[in-house]
């Protein structure tokens, strides 16, 4: 099982623990586990922005970089990160580079983009969020942003 007592974090990453005070504490509990399960896959050398998450068919982790100023995520082929799963719309949702950091807008999804257990139409994103496409968890893991807030 994995411990989702705060002192287990590792302390350069306390934003990992910051979240709305709207989301209930099961949610927070869920995300700590998410985040530690899948931060724990991580190579050791991954630098720079990237989205990370688990595949529920062959149950790897997979990481992959953001490239680019602007990354779309959805069922289609089309999109640049792609989910292949019912409840993600074909062209779901984007994250791009803004000039002060990154951001995620849900692109009129049918299920909906939440970050961290919130709806969302246009929201920034910093250091590691748990985004939600459909019914599917992706982290956003921007390591360089968080070793800058400490």
């Amino acid at each position: 099982m994995i411990s989702t007592d705060a002192n287990c974090i590792n302390p350069s990453a306390k934003e990992l623990i910051t979240v709305d005070p709207r989301v209930k504490s099961g949610e927070i509990r869920r995300k700590l586990e998410f985040i530690s399960f899948l931060l724990a896959e991580v190579p050791a050398d991954a630098v720079g922005p990237a989205l990370v998450w688990r595949d529920q068919k062959d149950n790897q982790v997979h990481w992959r970089s953001l490239e680019g100023i602007s990354t779309t995520i959805g069922r289609s082929t089309r999109c640049n990160f792609v989910l292949d799963a019912t409840s993600v719309s074909r062209i779901h949702a984007e994250i791009r580079r803004e000039s002060d950091g990154w951001e995620i807008k849900d692109l009129n999804s049918s299920n909906g983009t939440f970050v961290d257990g919130l709806r969302i139409t246009e929201r920034k994103l910093n250091g590691c969020v748990v985004i939600q496409v459909g019914r599917v968890s992706v982290l956003f893991f921007a390591p360089d942003e968080l070793e800058a807030e400490f």
